[in-house]
């Protein structure tokens, strides 16, 4: 069942008046074609409609197009137009605006008058139906716009300005490898020390050279003097010792055996014998090489070391060093002999050093 705005519409496009009966009535006028200048566009020829509430009489015109449409009656098809007579002013009254689709609106004015605006989308003229506005450019711009496309710099092609910021780019990254790779060898000791550091990257630091000054060590005629077990200080109750290299350097050294400091009194608390002692110092003054194997501060310890070697079967001695009772073999006038005696020592176990008086 087609609606009565739908019939309205049909009834405008072939009617110059179309009265919707107690409310008003709608009459065409049509327009020619214009060019609207400011906006730049030529407007096709429509029809303009005008309301007018005075317009109020039943023509049948659009009772009559109802009933035919939906197969009414009269009767009915007038009843039906009465009814959206009163929706209109219902919804007026209500919203101060109604909508009637393809046509326009109404709405009440600030005197409280019906007035009506068309819809400019829909054009009623059958001669002229479904042609739209058509944008034109004016002499004007057309100036304009040449004026300005002869200042613009020329387009450069979109393939060719790709290659040109692909080759910018590569020589950005191209160029400091480059550099680096001639500085780094040439300015940086790269090569020698196979260590490389952030500084070798900054062309502006400057490589301190290092200053060296060579001082020969002083030794004292007195500690040149002394033998070896005279030089050391024994720690107590450990393998180290303190080696006197001058009068204000030592150096650290590890023994053989564990020594024990020399005590004032031996184990069963009697006094050393000084006439012991000295025999002992005295017993190998006259040969020039000895092989030491051990240095004690206990004389007991010495005399079990010096046992143990002397069942072995070596030609073993004892000697006096400062305060350690020094143990060795061999001891001879004649190097190449000592070497039988240390052969003997190294294949029993036992590491020395060579004394030389």
């Amino acid at each position: 069942m087609l609606s009565i705005e739908e019939i309205l519409s049909e009834l405008l496009l072939n009617h110059s008046c179309v009265i919707i009966p107690k409310f008003g009535g709608f009459v065409a006028k049509q327009t020619s074609a214009k060019i609207d200048l400011e906006h730049n566009l030529v407007i096709p020829p429509s029809k303009h409609l005008l309301f007018n509430k005075h317009l109020i009489a039943n023509d049948g015109l659009l009772v009559n197009e109802l009933a035919t449409k939906n197969k009414l009656s009269f009767q009915d098809s007038e009843s039906r137009v009465s009814t959206f007579v009163d929706e209109i002013n219902n919804q007026l009254k209500a919203s101060k605006h109604y909508e009637l689709p393809k046509i326009g609106v109404f709405h009440f004015d600030t005197e409280g008058n019906i007035t009506f605006v068309q819809d400019r989308y829909f054009n009623f003229l059958l001669n002229a139906y479904g042609l739209n506005s058509v944008q034109f450019i004016s002499k004007q711009q057309v100036e304009k716009t040449e004026v300005e496309i002869e200042k613009e710099t020329p387009v450069i092609p979109i393939a060719e300005g790709k290659r040109k910021l692909w080759k910018y780019a590569a020589a950005a990254c191209l160029l400091p490898l480059a550099f680096y790779s001639i500085w780094i060898p040439t300015r940086a000791n790269v090569l020698e020390s196979g260590l490389i550091s952030h500084k070798d990257f900054n062309p502006f630091y400057k490589q301190e050279t290092g200053s060296y000054e060579k001082k020969p060590l002083a030794f004292s005629k007195e500690i040149l003097s002394k033998s070896f077990e005279e030089k050391i200080t024994l720690e107590p109750d450990s393998y180290f010792a303190d080696f006197q290299l001058d009068s204000n350097h030592k150096l650290k050294v590890r023994m053989n055996e564990k020594m024990e400091l020399v005590q004032n009194e031996t184990e069963n608390n009697n006094p050393i014998n000084s006439e012991t002692a000295i025999e002992v110092q005295n017993s190998n003054d006259s040969k020039k090489f000895q092989y030491v194997l051990g240095s004690f501060a206990n004389p007991t310890n010495a005399s079990n070391f010096y046992n143990k070697l002397k069942n072995a079967g070596l030609e073993v001695k004892k000697s006096s060093a400062g305060s350690l009772i020094r143990i060795t073999v061999g001891a001879t006038n004649d190097l190449d002999s000592l070497q039988e005696e240390i052969s003997k020592a190294n294949n029993l176990g036992y590491q020395g050093w060579i004394l030389k008086n």
